[in-house]
């Protein structure tokens, strides 16, 4: 029998003032971990590279040159029926099929293997009731610098491709790709938005593009999941959110928050806004880095949407196999209560493994193993 085991909370329980950015003998928890401190110079730099990142979100930058095949632009693609709350809905609950087979070898398509998810997503229900540290949890401080950095590489990468003040060669490459205008890719680039997804989808489950009948059926096994309601789905909201806070810092920074002192992991990442206030300094002038906002967009260059991870050849092939994919009008329902439930788990067992820790668990796993006494009174 499957279950959380309550050793993996347990072991969150004792690097809870990590979590909240505390230092270990900095007294009892709180629950109100003050905002990261900086100074007004840090604060105009935060601001400044927050719309910086937010710029770069918009056109899907920074990203690789974007290299169309030139007999692309006479391809007619179909458009999809489907609805875009109905391709978000068979997205999901594929990629909930694909985290639980990779999280806990669970086959949802196979008969009998969903009450093995139902009975983990039961057990860590009943572990985060009995946890009061986690549910008073509170990583806002950890999450912060973790947002902060995450700004400060992603205008980093941008700087290094040049986009903070691109050429006008580099500038006319990406206004048109291949020679012609971005918006003549429109043709192309519109339904395969669209199809993108079910395309995944399709190649995840690895059933045929062109035979809709395998795709169809894999949907409707999946479709029948039921799982119990998160009970505590705010805490386990803030613990992921945690945890991929302390992931993110940990792969940038090569520091783990959950041993570093949080004022060491605070110095590091304002020591690369520094560097960072100096290059925007150099490529955009220094009045930007005290700019309002409306200021600031004024003066940045217009980055056209970079399609290059959505139109790839791999991708346009199968785009190309999608006449009959393109003509389904399943009855697709907008929200599935199984699959929020059922992500939710995978993500936060994947965290914890991340961390070294074995979350789900065969029962029993020792001498004091509670998961038969917990699933008999559920």
């Amino acid at each position: 029998m499957s279950c959380f085991c309550r050793k993996a909370v347990t072991e969150l329980e004792r690097r809870a003032a990590q979590l909240e950015g505390t230092p270990p003998n900095g007294g009892a928890l709180t629950g109100s971990a003050s905002p990261v401190q900086t100074s007004p110079v840090q604060t105009g730099t935060a601001s400044t590279v927050r719309q910086l990142s937010h710029w770069l979100a918009a056109s899907a930058q920074p990203a690789p040159p974007w290299q169309p095949q030139p007999e692309w632009r006479d391809l007619r693609l179909p458009m999809p029926k489907l609805s875009e709350p109905a391709v978000n809905t068979i997205s999901t609950l594929v990629h909930l099929h694909m985290m639980t087979r990779a999280q806990f070898g669970i086959d949802l398509l196979q008969p009998g293997q969903a009450v093995k998810l139902a009975r983990v997503v039961a057990t860590l229900n009943h572990r985060l009731a009995g946890s009061p540290v986690l549910q008073t949890l509170d990583p806002r401080r950890l999450v912060q610098l973790a947002s902060h950095n995450d700004a400060l590489d992603h205008v980093r990468a941008a700087d290094r491709l040049g986009l903070l003040k691109p050429v006008p060669e580099q500038q006319a490459a990406m206004a048109a790709p291949g020679g012609v205008p971005l918006r003549q890719w429109a043709p192309l680039l519109a339904p395969l938005r669209r199809l993108a997804p079910l395309l995944a989808a399709a190649r995840q489950l690895g059933v045929p593009v062109d035979d809709t009948a395998p795709l169809a059926a894999a949907l409707r096994e999946l479709a029948r999941l039921t799982l119990p309601a998160l009970t505590e789905a705010d805490t386990l909201h803030r613990l992921c959110t945690a945890l991929s806070a302390v992931r993110r810092l940990r792969d940038s920074l090569g520091l783990d928050p959950l041993t570093q002192d949080f004022h060491a992991l605070e110095e590091k990442v304002q020591q690369k806004g520094r560097v960072l206030a100096q290059i925007i300094a150099q490529k955009l002038g220094p009045q930007a880095l005290a700019m309002p906002p409306e200021r600031l967009a004024e003066i940045l260059p217009k980055l056209p949407m970079a399609p290059g991870a959505l139109a790839n050849e791999p991708t346009v092939a199968l785009a190309q196999q999608a006449d009959k994919l393109a003509e389904v009008e399943w009855k697709v329902p907008d929200h599935l209560p199984a699959v929020p439930a059922g992500l939710m788990t995978c993500t936060f067992t994947a965290q914890l493994t991340a961390l070294g820790l074995s979350a789900v668990q065969e029962a029993p796993c020792g001498q004091e193993c509670d998961a038969a006494a917990l699933m008999r009174a559920a």
